[in-house]
């Protein structure tokens, strides 16, 4: 169906126009190597860029916390489950957090988005979430939890905040990173590398308890290292080509940031982390990566306010129209 068929006009529909733009913009985050799983979210923020004409009373900032486009992801994650059936499923949008209790370490696994019935049978809204919410569960995220009522009152209640605060840095972190401009950037899932090695570091440490914890800090570093190569690349267009992290800080436009400073402060530096990758020494205490994974943790939420973005993605009544946007390539 050709949207620009103006004997069409009095009956063009919302998704009509999905219909005909997802197919283009899914091809040009193909051609990205963009993960199946991030592309409903990248797909809605084009959209929105291309193909919105006019917001009545709005605009297109902070557009995660907009009902109106929690909508369009509702669709657009439905428009690609269709189209990618048992592919799409298999593809995890969920993050890895972690939490430790008695000096334990126990695994998070909690969505970014969330549906929610809102009541009918008809009626279903996808929340893309930048922050612990009233529809979360925290108990459900812990994996394998230990037995909550064996815990004290204290244990249960700090065990609770420590999750609600990790589920939230994570969150928060991807909500300047899903918006990203990667005009700049050589390799577009530059950010899927950050969170690939920050991933394999809170699994090496749940799976290391009583062995070598040396893995997960290099992994801790790299995240690090590559989050701030890709601001780098933002503003410059290249980056050194080195691990060291406080050079790497001062190369970048980030001046003056007493905090990450401070937390940069609190981590080992390259030299350090590169002979601990080779075993020397051998960390095997769990409260020291413990320090180093929450410093790392803190650090990814503070360097992502410096992260450029194409859109900020607050309630919105928005209208479309049909024509001005239609046929765009997508291309640029």
């Amino acid at each position: 169906m050709n949207i620009s068929d103006k004997s069409r006009i009095d009956k063009i529909t919302t998704k009509d126009i999905l219909n005909e733009a997802l197919p283009q913009i899914d091809a040009v985050l193909a051609s990205r190597n963009d993960k199946l799983s991030l592309r409903p979210v990248k797909a809605a923020v084009i959209f929105v860029e291309h193909y919105i004409a006019k917001i009545e009373n709005e605009n297109k900032d902070d557009l995660f916390d907009k009902p109106w486009f929690v909508a369009f992801l509702n669709y657009i994650d439905d428009w690609y489950r269709e189209r990618y059936r048992d592919s799409y499923d298999s593809s995890s949008t969920n993050f890895k957090g972690l939490v430790f209790l008695h000096s334990y370490p126990f695994l998070l696994d909690f969505p970014i988005s969330k549906y929610v019935d809102e009541g009918d049978k008809d009626t279903c809204s996808l929340y893309f979430l930048s922050d612990y919410c009233e529809h979360d569960d925290w108990k459900s995220y812990v994996q394998q939890a230990p037995n909550l009522n064996t815990l004290s009152e204290h244990e249960h209640e700090k065990l609770k905040s420590d999750v609600v605060l990790e589920i939230g840095m994570h969150r928060n972190a991807f909500h300047n990173y899903a918006m990203m401009d990667d005009q700049n950037l050589a390799d577009k899932s530059s950010y899927e590398y950050v969170r690939k090695h920050l991933e394999n570091a809170i699994l090496n440490i749940c799976s290391s308890v009583g062995g070598s914890f040396n893995i997960a800090i290099w992994d801790l570093h790299l995240a690090l290292e590559k989050l701030l190569k890709l601001i780098i690349e933002q503003e410059k267009g290249d980056y050194p080509k080195h691990h060291n992290l406080n050079k790497l800080l001062t190369y970048s436009t980030i001046k003056n940031n007493e905090k990450i400073e401070c937390l940069l402060s609190q981590f080992p530096n390259h030299k350090e982390v590169i002979d601990m990758r080779y075993g020397k020494p051998e960390v095997t205490d769990i409260e020291q990566v413990r320090a180093y994974y929450t410093t790392t943790v803190q650090l990814i939420l503070e360097l992502s306010k410096y992260v450029k973005t194409k859109l900020s993605v607050h309630n919105a009544v928005f209208y479309l129209k049909r024509g001005k946007y239609a046929g765009t390539t997508l291309a640029d």
